[in-house]
């Protein structure tokens, strides 16, 4: 990188530097550093500053608030989201963003059909399985790809 080019950035970056210690937002230092938005937010993430104006919202904190107490007490995902009125997803995302553990159910989780078909075929006992049962079909369209490739020649 040659000299000036060094010497410009050092001066871009010590304007960028003023400009948000003055209290000014991203934006209004991207119009007057003549900079884009992300080389201001670049350059003080650099330097370990957050930028002005980024203020977190009140009830943001408080659904993380509610979130962080709820998990303690050991709810699921689920529990906490109905609690809130929001979906289970989100609630992962603010407990995976705080730094906590987690105590999403196996359903939660997901269960495969595998594991599905297995806990309909136990729920069944010996008895033969009704026509048109989940189950048989699948075991149906199983078998006949066994099938599949020699005839497809």
């Amino acid at each position: 990188m040659k000299k000036s080019s060094q010497t410009q950035i050092a001066a871009r970056t010590k304007k960028i530097l003023a400009l948000h210690a003055s209290g000014l937002t991203s934006g209004q230092i991207a119009e007057r550093g003549d900079v884009t938005p992300y080389v201001v937010y670049a350059t003080l993430k650099k330097h370990g500053l957050t930028p002005n104006g980024i203020v977190q919202s009140s009830a943001l904190s408080r659904t993380r608030e509610t979130i962080r107490e709820k998990n303690a007490q050991g709810l699921a995902n689920r529990a906490i989201a109905r609690l809130l009125k929001i979906s289970p997803t989100a609630v992962a995302y603010h407990i995976a963003k705080m730094g906590l553990r987690s105590h999403a159910t196996r359903d939660e989780v997901g269960i495969t059909s595998d594991e599905q078909a297995l806990s309909a075929r136990l729920a069944l006992g010996n008895d033969p399985l009704p026509v048109g049962h989940p189950i048989a079909v699948d075991a149906m369209w199983r078998g006949l790809e066994k099938y599949r490739e020699p005839l497809a020649l």
